[in-house]
């Protein structure tokens, strides 16, 4: 049943049982182990608390030792160990007040999210699973460890990470999450910006990401969401759109951008969002350039770039429900015939016409060097510093 990543990391877990401690694989690994998904890292929790592990292995990392957490390294490899624990009351809907070190692994399992998240393995492969994880797996149910209402007040995030994981995972939710996250959501208000942006774009990415966008509606979810509260209907029509195809953050958040209908007022929308300010920058270029739709100046290619404008085809098109292979081979066909891809590449520059005209310097000479790139990339003017000094003189008569 295990893949190589568990089977490379077998040694780890009897390096701690040689010390007379517990190890298990657990979580979102034993998951799509499980699944039959990729698997990139693998987590082990342990009996044994950070200081004992830290004494266990000759090279560690402290990462979060107060949340019971190193990190081993063995050879080329890193592997994060982290101690059996049990929370207090949580605080601000997000936190433990206090996080206590145990023995017990099913205690630990206990205070996890969701039962398919509870599950640990054995370095034999034996799954043990007090919460049957792998019956919710199976049935491809999203439910909770204990009772939904107790969980997701502990940690509102916990509600985005449902819906994260229903779009990625194609499950549905159990009547009882679907329940609690109408009567809870409004919980999600207590918990960091942030955190909501990273669970809501990895739901963006998912398969169900359709299904995913509904239920945030019917749920009321998204009232809670920077923005969104009065977006409703354009969510809707946002939902029947599958995401995942297009190639990265910038594109996805572009498309909604233009779905929402808030092109013009981008910059606050997405600093709401909290998303960092190139990022905002560049989402705003592509979305205008989609909703403008105009992929065959030359000029454009040139001023925006052939990645900048690759996005904006592929947003454009989304949109419309079609293909932008071809319109995409287009694009780079037309690239590739540009006399020039940049304005660096112009054979005169700003000295030069400052020095040719005589006039100094000033808003005119961003608008003439425009001029004249136009003029260029469009194949109107050659790249030539005595061609584009006669255009100059033209311009400029004196």
């Amino acid at each position: 049943m295990m893949n190589e990543q568990f089977k490379k990391a077998v040694p780890v877990l009897e390096t701690i049982e040689k010390h007379g401690f517990e190890a298990v694989f657990v979580g979102g690994s034993v998951r799509d182990l499980i699944l039959g998904r990729d698997i990139h890292d693998v987590d082990i929790a342990t009996s044994a608390v950070p200081e004992e592990v830290k004494r266990i292995f000759p090279a560690t990392v402290d990462v979060g030792i107060e949340h019971g957490t190193v990190i081993a390294l063995m050879g080329e490899d890193a592997y994060e160990i982290t101690t059996y624990r049990a929370e207090s009351e949580y605080k601000d809907f997000r936190k433990p007040n206090e996080v206590t070190f145990i023995r017990s692994l099913k205690e630990d399992l206990q205070r996890r999210d969701f039962t398919m998240n509870s599950i640990a393995m054995t370095k034999e492969g034996t799954l043990i699973d007090p919460f049957h994880g792998k019956e919710a797996i199976q049935a491809r149910v999203i439910d909770t460890v204990g009772k939904a209402d107790d969980r997701f007040s502990e940690d509102a995030l916990r509600m985005m990470r449902a819906l994260r994981f229903m779009s990625q995972l194609s499950f549905s939710c159990s009547q009882e999450v679907l329940s609690s996250l109408e009567k809870q959501h409004h919980l999600l208000r207590h918990i960091s910006t942030e955190r909501i942006t990273a669970e809501f774009e990895k739901l963006l990415e998912g398969e169900n990401v359709k299904q995913a966008f509904s239920l945030l509606l019917d749920t009321g979810l998204y009232l809670e969401l920077p923005r969104f509260s009065d977006r409703g209907d354009q969510l809707r029509a946002a939902g029947g759109y599958d995401f995942r195809h297009l190639p990265g953050s910038i594109e996805k958040w572009a498309a909604l951008m233009v779905l929402l209908t808030v092109p013009e007022e981008i910059d606050p929308f997405l600093r709401e969002w909290k998303l960092p300010v190139k990022k905002i920058r560049q989402i705003k270029t592509v979305a205008s350039l989609a909703k403008e739709a105009v992929f065959d100046d030359p000029y454009l290619l040139v001023t925006h770039g052939l990645e900048t404008m690759r996005s904006a085809v592929a947003v454009a098109y989304f949109l419309k429900h079609a293909s932008w292979e071809e319109p995409l081979l287009r694009l780079e066909d037309m690239w590739n015939r540009l006399p020039v891809k940049h304005s660096s590449e112009l054979a005169a520059n700003g000295n030069d016409l400052i020095r040719w005209s005589g006039r100094k310097q000033g808003p005119w000479l961003r608008d003439h060097l425009q001029h004249l790139l136009r003029l260029v990339a469009e194949g109107k003017l050659a790249n030539d510093k005595e061609e584009i000094y006669k255009e100059v003189q033209r311009c400029n008569p004196k």
